[in-house]
């Protein structure tokens, strides 16, 4: 075997094993969320990829990432997202990030029976205009964000790089803390 061969082994390796540790960190926001009373609405997803051998620039996933609704509050959603690279829609990206947020639709509205919004709302932190990577609360609307949604609602997210999410102290205090104080910052 050469040194190529091996360090391809090697790099398929390493990203089989960064995936692994950002289910892991996946798990321990839907463990902490569960414990707050949000439910995980969608189970483990992709984003932005393909299996498809007619498609390999999109066989590893733009953003991993959850849904959670809460019963008493049925016309939120939140989520949490790790977002690797650009989905397209003309973003450019330089860092990897780690992105929460959370969506009010209007009174009646029940997320739980509705299939309306889209998984491309992960990545909405992206989408922002007057976004910063900080940990910096950015607000819109869908008329300012995803104009092409049927569903009227308001938005919140804020966005980490992920090297700044390095152990359990930064995820809670960073992500977990930060996500649930947005239904109160949305009304």
């Amino acid at each position: 075997m050469s040194q190529d061969d091996k360090n391809i082994v090697t790099t398929i390796e390493n990203v089989k094993f960064f995936m692994r540790e950002l289910g892991s960190m996946l798990s321990t926001v839907d463990g902490a969320l569960k414990e707050k009373g949000w439910d995980l609405y969608t189970g483990s997803t992709l984003g932005g990829f393909s299996g498809a051998i007619s498609n390999p620039f999109m066989w590893v996933p733009s953003y991993i990432f959850r849904f959670y609704y809460k019963k008493d509050h049925p016309n939120y959603v939140g989520f949490c997202s790790v977002i690797l690279c650009s989905p397209g829609d003309n973003i450019e990206m330089e860092e990897c990030l780690v992105s929460a947020g959370m969506l009010k639709y209007p009174e009646g509205f029940d997320v739980t029976d509705n299939n309306n919004w889209q998984y491309d709302y992960a990545y909405s932190h992206l989408k922002m205009s007057d976004r910063k990577n900080d940990g910096s609360l950015s607000f819109s609307d869908k008329e300012r964000l995803w104009q092409n949604k049927d569903e009227d609602f308001k938005i919140v997210t804020f966005a980490y790089p992920l090297s700044e999410i390095s152990d359990q102290l930064a995820l809670n205090e960073k992500v977990i803390n930060k996500f649930l104080s947005l239904r109160d910052q949305l009304g």
